[in-house]
């Protein structure tokens, strides 16, 4: 029968997403505070897309990379390590180096732009239209001269000649052959067909139809360049492609690529405009356009074009990743790095938290529902991403991204793949419910949470922990659930004929679990520091931090708790001593230090061999791995991920 005085909160249909800035217990029941490796569509958090390693570059200072359709129709991926280049025909298993083409070791980025070329020159100078446009990529790094690249060849260009140029001529009114090419610069955009480079503050544009030719300006009587406030740290296009931006950080300029006769510039009304005056953007990779509008990394936090205009009129400061105050808070004092992409509803931002690198990737969800506003779902880690490209192959959308991963290896990543694995691996997740009041101050005991799962495919590892508004998380349940993909029976038969069975593959399966019952405070939570009782299961309010590896949906849970009666009356407060601490995690310190961590710590070791058939040669690779969860989970992801490395060593996975 149910207990009449038992007091339960529920959790259900999260279509609000993740929001760690608002106080937790005022949040609604349809959100959550932080969560790690889910998405939420339709308001079911779940493991996110899998991703998997396709090749592994030279180590060095990884620099960017770029997907690129030359004129013979396969897809390359281009990538930079150190200055040099690197070019993998699709499916991009194995890369080869651009001997060409050598930038920079020092310079920190690589821009990359894909351009058509329609017009060109002949060997008097003469203009000519292309009967078919070239694609060609045109490459930057702020200190060498630029580089075209067509997909089989590549070289670096000569810029604008000069007096002391070899070939100079006084009385020539047009090109020089081999000169007159893309300045050295970084930034660039594509607009209108034309090359906007930026080099510092300066932006200049190329020939109508022609990246490579900057010689226009020999010859038409307007200014070489446009100078914007400081130096240029991103450019792009507009959503309407009417024009381009050029950002500093602190301000946006605005020029009409779309006023495509030279000669009209100079007397066109604010062809070139400084209109964001107060918000720039800090991090050139951060630049990203969804649904037709702008999005980018400002100093004061992710902002779109919407937003940023509204700043730029008013005081408010109306960034758009407040709900991510908790990764946030923790980023790096240099947002150069920032790397973005967007597929789909989803829009990623790279960011570098506690790290130089970015190790978390923010996601928000533009249509978690139908007619819903953005809700940030969480934030991905397992990699460090540098820079992220996208391309349409084979009629599918595919996202990929270069990696300077922990191991000190740089990889190409491939993301969003239907797998709930990064290579193989479970995929270790978590979610932190909201604080849950009872709908009243009153202090309560903690009974026990009951949760709804679903879509569990596979082997999954998932843990509970239960905090209250005082102290730290403590583990109430550790479970496997077995869920198993496809026929497990080897001894049964399997055709078309009568009486034999039909494989019908396997379904995604259910749980309900509860877990224990008025468990007692942890050893983490034993001293009274807060308060004159110990933290744990009394407290006003509780939430719950639910974790797992494998894949996974969850459905909803349920909290349930008893009050306990306190009298409503004032009392006489004493004076507090030292020392009297909590630690990072939550733990109570008040005589003795306490050594105790508030979730489990598991490590597990594994290594797999194998023969590679290739060359004859044994292969092996010992794989260590930490759990919150278990020790079974633990395990079974280090031999996951020894297995997988050795088979992709010697080409049995890709």
């Amino acid at each position: 029968m149910p207990d009449p005085e038992l007091l339960q909160a529920t959790g259900v249909y999260f279509a609000l997403g993740c929001d760690s800035f608002t106080l937790p217990e005022a949040l609604s029941d349809n959100a959550y505070v932080m969560a790690m490796n889910i998405t939420c569509k339709g308001g079911v958090p779940r493991t996110r897309p899998g991703s998997r390693s396709i090749v592994t570059y030279p180590k060095g200072r990884l620099q960017g990379c770029t997907l690129f359709n030359p004129a013979s129709g396969i897809p390359q991926i281009l990538a930079a390590v150190d200055g040099s280049i690197y070019v993998a025909n699709y499916p991009f298993t194995s890369y080869a180096l651009i001997p060409s083409l050598q930038f920079s070791s020092i310079s920190p980025m690589i821009a990359w732009m894909p351009c058509q070329q329609s017009t060109d020159y002949d060997a008097s100078g003469n203009l000519l239209t292309l009967d078919t446009p070239v694609p060609l990529l045109i490459i930057q790094d702020g200190n060498t001269r630029a580089a075209v690249w067509d997909g089989s060849t590549g070289r670096h260009l000569n810029p604008t000649i000069s007096a002391k140029s070899p070939g100079y001529l006084p009385t020539s009114t047009n090109t020089v052959p081999g000169y007159d090419e893309t300045p050295v610069g970084l930034w660039m955009v594509w607009s209108n067909n034309r090359l906007w480079v930026s080099c510092h503050n300066k932006i200049q544009a190329s020939d109508m139809g022609n990246p490579i030719k900057f010689t226009e300006t020999q010859y038409l009587a307007e200014a070489r360049a446009f100078y914007i406030p400081d130096e240029c740290t991103g450019m792009t296009e507009s959503a309407d492609q009417s024009g381009v931006w050029a950002f500093t950080a602190t301000t946006g300029t605005f020029l009409q690529s779309s006023v495509q006769d030279r000669t009209l510039w100079e007397n066109t009304l604010n062809f070139s405009s400084t209109i964001l005056k107060s918000v720039g953007c800090v991090a050139p990779r951060s630049i990203t356009k969804q649904w037709g509008e702008l999005w980018w990394y400002s100093a004061k936090g992710l902002i779109n074009m919407d937003a940023a205009v509204i700043m730029n009129q008013s005081s408010v400061i109306n960034v758009r990743d407040l709900e991510m105050a908790a990764v946030k808070q923790n980023v790096s004092y240099d947002l150069g790095t920032i790397a973005a992409c967007e597929w789909e509803n989803i829009l990623v931002q790279s960011v570098p938290n506690g790290d130089r690198f970015n190790t978390y990737t923010m996601v928000l969800d533009q249509v978690p529902f139908e007619n819903a506003t953005p809700a940030w779902s969480s934030y991905w880690t397992g990699w460090r991403p540098v820079e992220w490209c996208k391309g349409t192959l084979d009629g599918m959308e595919r996202v990929f991204f270069v990696s300077a991963d922990y191991d000190g290896n740089n990889r190409l990543w491939e993301a969003n793949l239907e797998s709930k694995t990064d290579n193989g691996v479970a995929i270790p997740c978590w979610l932190q419910t909201k604080d849950y009041l009872f709908s009243s101050r009153d202090w309560k005991k903690f009974k026990y949470a009951e949760l709804e799962l679903m879509d569990i495919f596979g082997d999954v590892s998932i843990g509970v922990a239960v905090g209250g508004l005082r102290g730290a998380y403590q583990t109430i349940l550790s479970k496997e659930i077995k869920a198993d993909i496809g026929q497990v029976y080897p001894d049964s038969e399997y055709g078309p004929e009568p009486g034999d069975h039909v494989f019908a593959g396997s379904k995604p399966q259910t749980r309900v679990i509860k877990t224990n019952d008025t468990p007692a405070p942890s050893e983490c939570n034993n001293e009274p520091v807060e308060s004159d009782s110990r933290a744990g299961f009394t407290d006003k309010a509780f939430s719950l931090l639910i974790m797992w590896a494998g894949d996974m949906a969850l459905r909803a849970y349920r909290l349930f708790a008893y009050l306990d009666p306190q009298g409503y009356e004032g009392t006489c407060e004493t004076q507090e001593e030292s020392p009297r601490l909590l630690s990072d995690d939550g733990c109570a310190v008040l005589d003795v230090f306490c050594e105790e961590d508030p979730l489990p710590s598991f490590t597990a070791s594994s290594t797999f061999s194998a023969v590679d058939p290739a060359t004859a040669l044994p292969v092996s690779y010992t794989a260590n791995t930490q759990s919150s969860i278990s020790q079974d989970d633990a395990d079974r992801r280090a031999r996951d991920a020894a297995r997988v490395c050795v088979e992709t060593q010697i080409g049995g996975v890709q």
